[in-house]
């Protein structure tokens, strides 16, 4: 068997803060950019990834327009 870091993505040199903010970004383009969605994926409340969103600079409003129409 090999060892367990062996097994883990390569992101050395990248802080744990970026590590979050591209892991939540990932999600995000993964979701279209549902909050709701995302934040249950991530397991945390919608709250706490709107406060993550805007401490690392990534912006919904602009993919508002993508998501689908309520009622549809």
């Amino acid at each position: 068997m090999g060892s367990p870091e062996a097994a883990l993505p390569r992101v050395s040199g990248l802080t744990l803060q970026e590590v979050e903010r591209r892991h939540i970004l990932w999600v995000m383009e993964e979701v279209g950019f549902q909050v709701e969605v995302a934040a249950s994926l991530l397991g945390i409340p919608r709250s706490t990834l709107y406060v993550k969103l805007k401490g690392y600079g990534i912006q919904t409003s602009r993919f508002q327009n993508l998501r689908p129409e309520s009622g549809m």
